[in-house]
């Protein structure tokens, strides 16, 4: 304790010990009928004006570890740090001042074992009914499990805090560091095929296109891992001016070469408003959300469907859907579909191949927008997946 703090703690003490010359004689009797008194659960003091232990019930005594008539003219205020101590004096006297208690005090105690104990007290002046003043009452519950638990909390939030900031710049630095070779890579591929395209069999061919879906199926990971990282990385919402209705149309340009393929030959359009749609995001990242959810749809359509998107413009969100006539989900996957590493077998359907982390990155995507997603699905009737984003902030 510093000079300055030194000399407030004295000037209270001897403010309090005038005080304390004015207080009558304490009797317990006035005060309590001690079988309710020691019968309370929590802790119960009465302090006079030099903030001595002038009566306590029986669950205070048990706190400080000492009988009843061991701890009577004691100093409570020996049992604090200094700290306390003075925080203790100073909401004494500013009660002696007012005539009004204070709650919510923090102290830590002393036991006659040496052992800390932590309380949560309230403090009140106890007066006569003619005015006069008895002393001070502490009453006070047991914190210290409680606030061990809540140290141990806050610990391990903070560990999990670091361990997703680690997580994050892994997942940056792993996706940034596979997209330069490996687009290194397929461009040596592509010269290749090009150079000795005509003295090729079949066999190679295949073998050449079996590399470019490979490495497809890595880019498609990497942008995942690029995803995550960014949704995690960033606690604001995205804040640019994105036309939501261009993308849509992009992923129509984009994914229709894989509805007309000659195994599967889909039926692929869209319903859009006549007008823009303008929503407040990150254009590149609510592009994956409406590509993973298209590519879904393509993955889980048998030959001959039909996959429709829609975007709809509410007064305050823009709504987007995919609808398919798929093989849709049974009800007992419902609860899954937006976990990460899910991946769902559906009777019917062809083996659910990829990591599983679609519908988690929408859902990730989504809510960093403040927006929601939601689904419906009917086994053998097909699904509709969508989402909602907030487009009220967006400027016209």
């Amino acid at each position: 304790m510093d000079d300055t703090e030194s000399s407030r703690a004295q000037l209270l003490d001897d403010t309090l010990a005038q005080r304390d010359g004015l207080m009558r004689p304490y009797d317990p009797d006035e005060l309590r009928s001690a079988q309710v008194f020691d019968q309370l659960e929590e802790a119960w003091w009465v302090l006079d004006g030099r903030g001595a232990l002038i009566d306590m019930n029986a669950a205070a005594a048990r706190l400080l570890g000492a009988p009843h008539d061991a701890l009577i003219n004691t100093l409570f205020m020996d049992r604090l740090d200094e700290a306390d101590a003075l925080a203790l004096r100073e909401t004494c006297s500013r009660a002696y001042q007012t005539r009004q208690g204070e709650n919510g005090l923090l102290l830590r105690v002393r036991r006659d074992d040496g052992e800390l104990r932590r309380i949560e007290a309230s403090l009140s002046l106890l007066t006569r009914a003619d005015g006069s003043v008895i002393g001070f009452g502490l009453f006070a519950r047991d914190i210290t499990r409680i606030a061990a638990e809540n140290e141990e909390r806050d610990a391990r939030l903070a560990d999990l805090e670091a361990l997703e900031l680690i997580r994050a710049q892994f997942i940056r630095v792993i996706t940034h560091d596979l997209r330069n070779p490996l687009t290194l890579a397929i461009g040596y591929v592509d010269f290749l095929a090009e150079t000795i395209q005509y003295q090729m069999n079949d066999d190679q061919r295949a073998y050449l296109d079996q590399i470019r879906r490979a490495h497809r199926r890595i880019q498609e990971i990497s942008a995942d891992g690029s995803t995550l990282a960014q949704t995690y990385a960033s606690k604001r919402p995205p804040a640019n001016r994105v036309l939501l209705d261009l993308l849509v149309r992009k992923a129509m340009i984009d994914f229709r070469p894989l509805t007309s393929e000659s195994d599967k030959r889909l039926t692929f359009e869209s319903v859009l408003p006549a007008h823009e749609v303008v929503v407040m995001g990150e254009e590149s990242v609510l592009y994956r959300a409406i590509a993973n959810l298209v590519s879904n749809a393509i993955k889980f359509t048998p030959p001959n469907g039909r996959i429709t998107l829609r975007l709809v413009a509410h007064d305050d969100h823009a709504a987007f859907s995919v609808e398919d006539t798929g093989y849709g989900i049974p009800l007992e996957h419902h609860g899954r579909l937006f976990t990460a590493f899910t991946r769902i077998a559906t009777p019917g359907a062809p083996p659910a191949a990829g990591t599983g982390m679609g519908l988690y990155i929408v859902k990730r995507i989504v809510e960093w927008h403040q927006g929601r997603v939601w689904f419906t699905s009917t086994p053998g009737a097909g699904s509709t997946f969508g989402f909602d984003i907030p487009i009220s902030a967006a400027p016209g």
